[in-house]
């Protein structure tokens, strides 16, 4: 699913306006356009928009995949390289 869609989507549920919505990081217009597929944005601010409105970014995040995530190939090096892991 693309971002812009699902930003929508949550919006919606949320009962949010597009002002509301966009408030805390970007205009509006902008906003709207990243609904619309027009303009993308930013991971940092998504993540910054996502928060100021209490949506979790990775339940967020884990709907626009399309599909089960496959195992990579290179996940014990991305392991042993130990920033995905909290110790």
């Amino acid at each position: 699913m693309k971002i812009g869609k699902l930003l929508r989507e949550t919006r919606l549920v949320a009962g949010l306006t597009q002002t509301e919505m966009a408030a805390v990081a970007i205009s509006e217009s902008f906003y709207s356009k990243v609904e619309r597929g027009v303009h993308n944005i930013d991971a940092d601010t998504l993540v910054e928009v996502l928060k100021a409105n209490h949506i979790n970014p990775v339940q967020f995040f884990s709907r626009t995949l399309d599909g089960p995530m496959q195992e990579s190939p290179h996940k014990k090096s991305i392991l042993d390289a130990g920033f995905m892991v909290k110790k």
